[in-house]
């Protein structure tokens, strides 16, 4: 009923359960805590939280994970962490989901170097950190303009044997195509590439959107060609189309398909040049050095 969202019913055979004299135990409280806080009711699901304590009906790990979650993505990182403490004084020990969550939560709010030190603790009490916890963290030091330190986070966690996946490669492309590193941009995904990741759509929109920057004359240029600089509009919807006639073997392959100012586009990679291609119009977007 919780997963079908009809919490008036749950409610109601809750209610029953008690009139009949069935206990609850943790699994219920945590399946209606769940259901209250993914409708967005927190204050509900801390009162039933009350109600456990009450009941003497223990909290365990999802409990826990549940109410830390819920504070976090509320904003109350220092109230999560509270419960996280609370947690551990219970001799209660969080799976590696409950740090990712922290952890999250602290780069959201720009404190890089706590989420960090989380990671230290983390490890330290015996948790091994998955692709989600460094995802996080290399997304928090990007947005804190420290790449180098995202790279190196990066190349650790294959060094631990973990495959970066698309999150991984379409932050690091983003963060190259902001700090003007096109070349550097590109290399990184030809490298995920190699290492099995497929580019998709939200890595063409980073690309795309890097261009038009360019054209629009509000993001760096450096270390790119462009072929045409007549932007005036959104992106690509005003560029004068060239007819190039190329051989279709010229082109590696079509890497995605997907929609810009209502057109359908597609993005091609041919022998080091950047293209867009509408039709039979081909525009050459831009040339590496």
């Amino acid at each position: 009923m919780c997963n079908d969202d009809k919490m008036e019913e749950a409610l109601r055979l809750y209610r029953d359960m008690f009139m009949e004299g069935v206990i609850a135990n943790t699994v219920t409280y945590n399946t209606l805590i769940h259901a209250f806080i993914r409708r967005g009711a927190i204050q509900q699901a801390f009162k039933l939280v009350d109600e456990m304590i009450f009941r003497g009906c223990p909290l365990d790990n999802i409990t826990y994970t549940t109410l830390i979650k819920a504070l976090c993505m509320a904003g109350e990182v220092e109230k999560g962490l509270a419960f996280f403490e609370e947690m551990l004084g219970k001799g209660i020990f969080p799976d590696t989901n409950c740090c990712n969550i922290l952890i999250n939560a602290f780069c959201r709010i720009g404190k890089v170097n706590d989420a960090l030190q989380f990671l230290r603790d983390m490890i330290h009490r015996g948790l091994i950190p998955d692709i989600v916890t460094y995802n996080c963290l290399i997304n928090g030091l990007c947005k804190m303009g420290h790449l180098q330190e995202a790279l190196n986070l990066f190349n650790r966690l294959q060094a631990e044997g973990m495959r970066p996946d698309a999150i991984t490669y379409n932050t690091l492309v983003s963060r190259y195509c902001y700090e003007g590193l096109f070349n550097e941009a590109c290399l990184m995904m030809y490298k995920g590439v190699d290492n099995g990741f497929v580019p998709n759509e939200i890595t063409w929109y980073i690309l795309l959107n890097y261009f038009a920057r360019v054209l629009r004359g509000v993001g760096p240029s450096s270390r790119v060609d462009m072929g045409y600089a007549n932007y005036t509009g959104s992106p690509f919807e005003s560029i004068d189309f060239s007819h190039v006639k190329l051989e279709s073997q010229q082109f590696f392959s079509v890497q995605h398909q997907f929609s810009i100012s209502n057109c359908t586009d597609l993005m091609y990679k041919a022998r080091g040049t950047w293209m867009l291609k509408r039709g039979e119009d081909v525009l050459v977007l831009v040339q590496l050095r």
